[in-house]
């Protein structure tokens, strides 16, 4: 199954000029955050979660 990207709400204001662009800075910030947890989880985050099966 491919994953659909979404449009971003942040993107349109952008465009709008009713919000600034993410630096360089902010972007690397991201990513550093994003290593951190997919190292942590394993994953991406959107992968759906298992769910507990009672006994």
């Amino acid at each position: 199954m491919s994953e659909l990207k979404r449009p971003s709400v942040l993107a349109g204001l952008i465009a709008e000029g009713r919000a600034d662009p993410i630096t360089a800075e902010e972007r690397a910030i991201v990513a550093e955050i994003r290593a951190f947890y997919e190292k942590k989880y394993g994953h991406g985050g959107r992968e759906p979660r298992q769910t507990r099966k009672s006994a």
